[in-house]
Order: C-alpha cells, then structure tokens, then sequence
C-alpha cells in the first residue's frame, strides 16, 4: 500500500474511532416520508420535503409534461443554450413572490451560496456572519478572498462591534441564515434590518428553510438585499436562487462562477417547482398541516422534558457523544423510524444530536409510531 492510501487509511480509521465515519443508505421504494430499508418498511422524520410536494399529484403531472417537452437535460450551461422559457418563468414568478426585481435559478442551494458570496465580495470586502450559517455560505465567504468576521450565535452586540470595526474595508456584507439548519432556531431579521442601515451594509439571507414554511402565502423573508433560497426542501423539486435588484443579478450573471461554468438544471425542474410555487400560495391547508404536526412534537417534547428552542420545523435531540449519537439512531431504524446522527463538523464536538424534522406528509399514525418509538429508546 503506497503512503498516501496509507495515510488516507489511517484517517479514516481515526473517523470511526470517533463515530465520525459516515456511510450511505441506499432506500428503495420511497414515497416521500415513508421507504423501504432492508426489506422493512422504514418512516422517514429527516427530511426537509415541509409540505409534501415532492409527491404532490400536481407537481408529478407538470414534472412529466416539462419533460416530454424539454426531454431530460439542459443540454448547456445558462449563458450558452441551457436558459428555457421554464427557467426564466421560474425567475420571474420567484421575484415576485419574494418582492424583488428578478431573480436567478442555480442547479443547487448549495451553488447558490457559493456563487453569491464569491461574486459578490472580494480581497477589499468584510463579510460577518452568524456562527452557525450553513457550511455553504462559509464556502462562499471563503471562495470570495474577502475578510470574514464570525460573531457568536445571535449575538448581535458582537456583530456589531465587528462591524464598528470593519468601517475601514471597501464593502461590508453582513450574513445569516433566517432559519438555523441544525437547531430550528431563527434569527431576529429586525435586528439584522437595523444593523444593515445603521452601518450600511449589504445583508445577504439564506431563507432555505424558511420559505413555503413561513410567512403569508409562504412567502417566508422578504427583506434583504439578497435573498437565496432553495427549490429543494417546501418546493419538493431541486434548485437553488437568488433574489435580489437587477443590478445584483446582473453582477451575479458575469461573476458568479457556479454559475457561469454549471449546466442549467433541467426545465423539467423549472417546471414541477413552479407547480409548486401555485401551491404554496394557493393551498394554506399544507402549510396548516405542517405546523399542527410540529404543534405535536412540541408538545410531546414538552412532556418528556427534552429543552428545544425550535421555532421551526426542525427539532433537534441533543446526546452529545457521537458514538452515542449513532447508537441511539441505529436502534430508532432498526425499530422502523429513520432520524440520522448529526455529528462533528455538521454540528461542534460533543454536540452530536439526532435532527428531527416534520412533514405535513406525516400522518397522525406516523407521529404516534415516532412517540412510541422515541419513548422506548430514550426511556
């Protein structure tokens, strides 16, 4: 064995000591929040389908007309031939529903991040940041050479402070995600709405989690100079886009490398999540469902005495060690409910957790077989 597999061997070794290494888990027959693992008929409460559009007969029957028409793939990157009549009907109706000028589809959330940040700040830039922003704006902020400046958790004094500091650079953009990935806890926009025009700053929202789920008519933020979001999680589909002026998006057209150099998604995307974007401003009962389910969850959490700051529909269950972490999930699947161990660098050392998430796809006998189930394995 040469020295670098050698070495590659060893860190992987080191991994599992620390319950650390992670595998995939290959699902058959999945119909949303239900799948097949093993032979055994599995409830999943770890996805991020909020309103169970993913399944919606709608959404299906838009999907398949996209794709007879379109065929599968884009075929080329946006600027080249890649940009279809579904794309930018996407951007247009997104603009509107987020209240900004235009709007720009990436292939992925994840992209979104990256390309924005990275386009929109350089060596002469500050970028100051929640500490728990999702690793893709991270991504971003590092990608873009620029300064970047991390205030503790909604520690908004120490963001300021930093941004007192900071007067000096070119262009300061201050980041946050609206609702937090990992402990389902949101951040105070009016705060970061104050910050911004009192330091004049450009305020920069990942809304991934928080639009289809809050809001009127879903709508979750509105306020930012740039709202990104996702077509991944409340749309049910797969994407990523900005919001923003059309300046913004033009500079985003030119500069924004995940962008420039990825193939479109394919239109058949484009048109299931605008389905799904009619959806979620047309039908409240999805979104009535969703929050009722996390109502039950609440409570159930409440009277097991398990302390969540959750504001959302995502609950996490913190067990600290990540051996044990893998453990407790193990024993969840193996008696059929599906919540995997979250572990070091997703969350800090020592803060391994299971992260539970509610679907308005959920049944009321879904939620009875995960009480029943969480009540045995964690006693």
């Amino acid at each position: 064995m040469s020295s670098n597999l050698l070495l590659l061997t060893e860190d992987l070794e080191e991994l599992k000591s620390k319950g650390l290494f992670r595998t995939l888990r290959t699902l058959s027959n999945i119909r949303g929040t239900h799948a097949t693992w093993k032979d055994k008929e599995i409830i999943l409460f770890c996805g991020n389908d909020y309103l169970g559009l993913s399944r919606h007969p709608r959404v299906i029957a838009k999907a398949r007309e996209a794709l007879q028409k379109y065929g599968v793939g884009s075929g080329a990157a946006r600027l080249i031939s890649g940009t279809s009549d579904l794309h930018t009907r996407l951007e247009e109706e997104l603009a509107r529903f987020k209240k900004k000028e235009t709007a720009l589809l990436y292939g992925a959330g994840y992209l979104t991040n990256v390309g924005v940040l990275s386009a929109l700040a350089g060596q002469k830039d500050l970028i100051v940041m929640d500490k728990l922003c999702h690793a893709s704006l991270i991504d971003g902020a590092k990608l873009s050479g620029a300064t970047l400046r991390v205030f503790p958790h909604k520690n908004y004094e120490k963001c300021e402070e930093i941004l007192k500091k900071g007067a000096g650079f070119r262009k300061r953009l201050l980041v946050s995600d609206t609702v937090f990935s990992m402990d389902g806890d949101l951040a105070d926009l009016a705060e970061l709405g104050r910050l911004k025009e009192k330091h004049k700053t450009q305020l920069i929202v990942d809304d991934a989690h928080g639009t289809g789920v809050f809001g009127p008519e879903g709508r979750g933020v509105t306020e930012g100079d740039v709202i990104v979001g996702t077509l991944s999680k409340a749309f049910g589909v797969y994407g990523g886009f900005a919001a923003a002026s059309q300046s913004i998006i033009e500079t985003l057209i030119n500069f924004s490398r995940s962008f420039l150099f990825a193939t479109a998604s394919p239109p058949a995307f484009a048109g299931a999540a605008l389905e799904s974007l009619r959806l979620i401003q047309e039908d409240s009962s999805l979104r009535e469902k969703l929050w009722q389910n996390v109502d039950k969850v609440k409570a159930f959490f409440r009277k097991k005495g398990i302390v969540s700051e959750s504001e959302s529909p995502i609950f996490p269950i913190i067990v600290g060690d990540e051996n044990e972490a893998v453990r407790v999930s193990n024993e969840l699947l193996r008696q059929g409910i599906l919540i995997p161990a979250i572990r070091y660098p997703t969350v800090s050392k020592g803060k391994a957790r299971l992260r539970l998430t509610v679907s308005a796809a959920h049944t009321e006998e879904d939620l009875e077989k995960l009480f029943k189930t969480l009540k045995g394995v964690l006693g």
